[in-house]
């Protein structure tokens, strides 16, 4: 139940960073965005060759975040 969208309007959410985790060449953090209509969380996928996220995902649950993975 992952959505895809746009990068953050703030260009450095790091205020809700909660953890970050490394698989098969992908970095992902999670971010906790209470702030958000539910309990939302935020997830940056970063490839090993790039500095920051290229895409963001929007799921409804830390434990959906967790088990989140990109294709």
């Amino acid at each position: 139940m992952a959505t895809e969208i746009l990068p953050p309007e703030d260009p450095n959410p790091m205020h809700g960073l909660e953890e970050t985790e490394a698989v098969d060449g992908v970095r992902y953090e999670r971010y906790h965005q209470p702030d958000r209509t539910g309990d939302p969380w935020l997830v940056g996928a970063t490839p090993e060759d790039a500095d920051e996220p290229t895409r963001w995902f929007l799921l409804p649950s830390k434990r959906a975040a967790r088990s989140f993975r990109v294709e």
